[in-house]
């Protein structure tokens, strides 16, 4: 009977401390939250403690993050105390980063960045604030329920005409086209402005390479190697009147590990019907262990089907070709040996059973 009472006065205990300590926070001098600002240094890597058999690795990366969202904090509290410290915005763009990729705070990133522009559009710090703008605007407006293209590429546009020789900008263009705009149409005038905009820059072959995979769908797709792990060769047209499945992939990708169980049952339900399976290997080159590691791995969970070792990891001359930034990355080809569809992802199964349901050519002439 005591319990519900004891657990109440418990609560309105935690309130007060944390109240206090909130308003501790506020009036402490900013010399004192610079001093432990500086005084959060980040851990160093020792490769002599990264053993086999350790956790050295995630404890070393759990402490990294500890300290990095601790120095976000304190940044954070000198900006909201003294916002006119000549120190608090030279760290607001460490801040930005570390909320954005370790805490996935895009919307408080956001927020800050339209606050800071619309109070000085012409801060020091502008150009850090519209680039963090940009980049979290992608993460917010391409999810549901704000999701809205034009709030993305608004984003960018603004980055853009404000810094136009910046490298960054072709950089926010193709992140968005490739991942984050959901309209197919406007993500590949997108690709194309990169192409006529900014010509001679990085993301100019990055982005003919993500084009053909939209221009060359319907037309022949070719492709031939040798089996990583048999040694055999293997041709994409010895499969004519299959359907194919390639598998972009490596060993070393957490979520393309995570995805062989589902492709091994829908290649045993498949493969019956007509469907084939080809894996294209991103893994590390040959001296790096990279082709010993595809082996074992194959051979480990038995995966029947052909894998190509491309031996460049993402430079990989094939991959790159077909604007491959991302895996796992899934293609289907047709009966025909055209090009079906590029990205499947989650989308496979209703795009292979759809094939399935159409007669092959050969059988249409019968």
């Amino acid at each position: 009977m005591n319990r519900p009472s004891r657990c109440a006065r418990v609560v309105s205990l935690v309130a007060a401390v944390l109240l206090a300590a909130a308003a501790s926070a506020q009036d402490r001098p900013a010399d004192e939250i610079l001093a432990e600002l500086h005084a959060a240094v980040l851990p160093a890597y020792n490769v002599n403690l990264d053993a086999p058999n350790t956790n050295y690795r995630e404890e070393f990366f759990r402490q990294r993050r500890e300290v990095l969202l601790r120095r976000a904090d304190l940044i954070g509290e000198l900006h909201r105390a003294y916002p006119d410290h000549p120190a608090a915005a030279d760290f607001l763009p460490e801040r930005w980063e570390t909320l954005f990729q370790w805490k996935d705070a895009w919307t408080e990133v956001f927020d800050e960045t339209q606050a800071l522009l619309d109070a000085a559009p012409e801060h020091p710090i502008a150009r850090y604030a519209r680039y963090w703008r940009a980049l979290s605007a992608m993460r917010r407006f391409s999810t549901p329920p704000e999701r809205d293209d034009a709030r993305i590429i608004q984003a960018i546009d603004e980055f853009i005409a404000r810094h136009p020789d910046d490298s960054e900008g072709p950089f926010l263009l193709f992140e968005a086209a490739s991942n984050y705009i959901e309209d197919a149409d406007r993500a590949v005038a997108i690709l194309r402005r990169i192409v006529a905009d900014h010509s001679g820059s990085p993301l100019e072959r990055l982005a003919k390479a993500r084009l053909r995979r939209h221009d060359e769908v319907g037309k022949p797709f070719s492709l031939e190697f040798k089996d990583a792990v048999t040694d055999a060769d293997v041709s994409l047209a010895s499969f004519k009147g299959r359907i194919v499945v390639i598998d972009f992939w490596a060993t070393w990708c957490a979520p393309c590990v995570e995805a062989v169980p589902r492709l091994k049952d829908l290649y045993s339900q498949w493969q019956p019907l007509g469907v084939e399976f080809i894996g294209v290997s991103l893994d590390l080159p040959e001296e790096q262990g990279g082709l010993r590691r595809l082996k074992s791995f194959v051979e480990e969970h038995e995966i029947p089907w052909p894998q190509f070792y491309q031996g460049g990891g993402w430079e990989s001359e094939f991959s790159s070709s077909w604007g491959v930034t991302s895996i796992p990355t899934v293609f289907v080809i047709d009966r025909e040996g055209r090009l079906h569809a590029t990205g499947a992802g989650d989308r496979l199964e209703p795009l292979v059973e759809a094939l399935l349901a159409v007669p092959s050519q050969a059988e249409s002439d019968q």
